[in-house]
């Protein structure tokens, strides 16, 4: 059957359909009152007539406009969203490995060693403690502990080294707390207090990303048969 006998059987129905409205009761009525109506009545039902009809013909690709922007919108709002995605995951993988925070004992054998490089005096260095408080700056359930350091009558230059060597120890070891008291009966020195806390550094996610370049084709053509196109086969 090809389409000018589809169209031919369309023409028919509507043939039959028609006729069928045409000779009832109701449509005979209806054309009666229609002629017994002023011209300016009968004016406005052709004009409202022919605005309903323009607008039943008109309401399937209108509503499939509407529906195909809307999908498009959609479709952009996805897009942005995935780029944005896989910029966030390329970031990630790219970023440096962070290293993981010394053992408190390691830190402490280290502070100490560096303490007595910068030339202070044992009674200089008071006290290097070994915490588990870490203070209310940093969570608990981020850190693996804290080395509290309680130094003695110390000038401002003795002050910034500590502090400097203290601060730049390790990037997952970061000072939380420093305070400074000046030292009973010695102007222009300090007592100085400070804790270093230690950071968990958790392990690198491992993301492996694919790259549309080194995809190989996947499906391959399989020969066609007489009047019969083949699908495609996936390798």
């Amino acid at each position: 059957m090809n389409l000018n006998d589809i169209t031919e059987q369309i023409k028919d129905q509507l043939k039959t359909t028609w006729g069928k409205i045409h000779d009832s009761a109701a449509y005979q009525q209806a054309i009666e009152k229609y002629e017994d109506m002023p011209g300016s009545q009968q004016k406005l039902i052709r004009v409202g007539g022919s605005i309903l009809f323009v607008l039943f013909l008109l309401s399937p690709p209108i509503s499939s406009i509407l529906t195909a922007g809307e999908l498009i919108e959609e479709f952009e709002r996805k897009r942005e969203i995935t780029r944005e995605l896989m910029r966030v995951v390329r970031d990630a993988a790219n970023s440096p490995n962070i290293p993981q925070a010394p053992e408190i004992s390691s830190l402490q054998s280290r502070i100490q060693q560096e303490l007595q490089n910068d030339k202070l005096m044992p009674e200089q260095i008071h006290s290097i403690q070994a915490e588990m408080n870490v203070g209310t700056l940093v969570p608990k359930s981020l850190t693996t502990g804290s080395l509290s350091i309680n130094l003695k009558s110390l000038n401002l230059r003795q002050i910034l080294d500590v502090a400097y060597r203290a601060a730049s120890t390790s990037p997952t070891v970061k000072m939380t707390e420093l305070e400074l008291n000046s030292s009973p009966g010695k102007p222009g020195y300090f007592d100085m207090t400070s804790k270093l806390v230690l950071l968990k550094a958790p392990e690198p996610p491992k993301i492996e990303l694919e790259d549309p370049k080194d995809n190989k084709a996947r499906f391959k053509k399989r020969p066609k048969s007489d009047g019969d196109e083949a699908p495609d086969e996936e390798e």
